[in-house]
């Protein structure tokens, strides 16, 4: 409800400077929380207060899979998807695949929610000034962290460059990675700006300012979020990895 319902309303009315990078007010980003909190859907549409203050929406976004127990991506998976981006080439493509299909189901889903709608925001990068790497910079920490660096530090700081590098990857080729056949060895990605090509290097005509989100998609809910963590297991019977309850 969170992300489905964020991301609308900044497809919608997002085309600003600062999309994401910007911090809302915090009375705003306060009172969209309680109503999230309170599983009601807030009227970003008709709160004047929302309208003259786009950020707030974004703000709250991030702050949601900031909050996770569990990073979207995981923390079981983090050094798989750091090792994944350090692959050359012509191998970097498949072996992102592969981690990002180890998600669990409702991981996956979510992630490919979000990341179609961070890749259809950074379209509109000449406006915003928000390209897939500020992008990237900015929504990295609160998709893919590592436990062992979460108390600061330098190697934090060291850690923050490798997470946008994955992040943006997964913004750039998001057409590829979460295609059902098996893309070609050397994969182009989508180009950003002023007008957008398909994976085939095609040109197409630029998306409109706002784009309405259609997909059925079954997203991660707060409550799901909060009672699952990850075991440190595979069955060896599945690809993905499991999703158990966590202790109170």
């Amino acid at each position: 409800m969170v992300l489905k319902c964020c991301a609308e309303f900044i497809e919608s009315h997002g085309t600003v400077d600062g999309i994401y990078r910007l911090s809302g007010i915090t009375s705003n980003i306060q009172k969209l929380r309680n109503a999230f909190d309170e599983d009601r859907i807030p009227d970003l549409y008709g709160d004047e207060s929302i309208l003259q203050d786009i950020h707030c929406v974004g703000s709250v976004l991030k702050m949601y899979f900031r909050e996770l127990p569990n990073p979207l991506l995981t923390y079981q998976l983090y050094e798989s998807f750091v090792a994944a981006v350090t692959q050359s080439e012509e191998e970097r493509l498949l072996h992102v695949r592969d981690v990002v299909r180890q998600l669990p189901p409702p991981n996956s889903r979510t992630l490919e929610y979000l990341i179609r709608h961070l890749a259809r925001v950074a379209c509109h990068s000449s406006e915003t000034g928000m390209t897939p790497k500020n992008i990237a910079i900015v929504w990295a920490p609160n998709l893919l962290r590592c436990k062992e660096l979460e108390e600061g530090g330098v190697a934090a700081l060291q850690d923050v460059g490798t997470q946008a590098v994955v992040t943006e990857y997964l913004i750039r080729y998001v057409e590829l990675i979460f295609c059902e056949q098996k893309p070609s060895p050397s994969p182009r990605p989508i180009r950003f700006g002023t007008h957008v090509t398909d994976v085939a290097g095609t040109p197409k005509k630029s998306r409109p300012k706002s784009l309405a989100i259609s997909t059925p998609t079954k997203l991660l809910t707060i409550e799901e979020a909060r009672l699952r963590a990850l075991t440190a297991a595979i069955k060896p019977d599945q690809k993905y990895i499991e999703v158990g309850e966590c202790s109170t």
